[in-house]
C-alpha cells in the first residue's frame, strides 16, 4: 500500500500494547484497523474490569500488571503512555465494571503513491 516502515512500526508498537493490555486484563474484544488515504485509525474495544484511574494509568511506570505477567518479562508500565506516545491522537473512555475502548489516529506521513479506498480490516 506505500507505507512507510516507519510508520508502520509506529503502528504495529502501538496495536501490540493494546494487545497485550486486552490479554492480561480483559476477557476479550476487539481490535478494528481503518486504513484511509491519509491515516490510519484503531480502535480497540475490551471487555474488561475499566481502568479506575485513567490519568494514573497513563503515566510512565505505572502498572497493575500481576506478577505471572511480569515474571515473563513483560515491560509493565509502559502499555498505555507507549500507546498513547506513538499515536498522533489518542482518546481513552474507561468505565470500570464494563470496560475500555481506545481510538488511535495515526497521520500517514506522505499519501502520495497510496491507492487505498477506505479499506477496514479486522483483527
Amino acid at each position: 500500500m506505500g507505507m512507510a516502515e516507519e510508520f508502520i512500526k509506529r503502528v504495529c508498537v502501538a496495536c501490540y500494547g493494546v494487545e497485550m493490555n486486552m490479554v492480561i486484563y480483559s476477557q476479550g474484544g476487539s481490535i478494528r484497523l481503518k486504513v484511509y488515504p491519509d491515516e490510519v485509525i484503531v480502535i480497540a474495544q475490551d471487555c474488561g474490569p475499566g481502568i479506575p484511574d485513567v490519568e494514573l494509568a497513563l503515566k510512565d511506570g505505572y502498572s497493575t500488571a500481576p506478577e505471572h505477567v511480569l515474571s515473563q518479562g513483560f515491560r509493565a508500565g509502559r502499555g498505555l503512555s507507549n500507546i498513547k506516545r506513538y499515536s498522533d491522537k489518542f482518546n481513552i473512555n474507561s468505565i470500570v465494571g464494563k470496560g475500555t475502548k481506545l481510538e488511535l489516529h495515526f497521520k500517514m506521513p506522505d499519501t502520495s503513491n497510496i491507492d487505498v479506498n477506505k479499506q477496514t480490516f479486522s483483527q
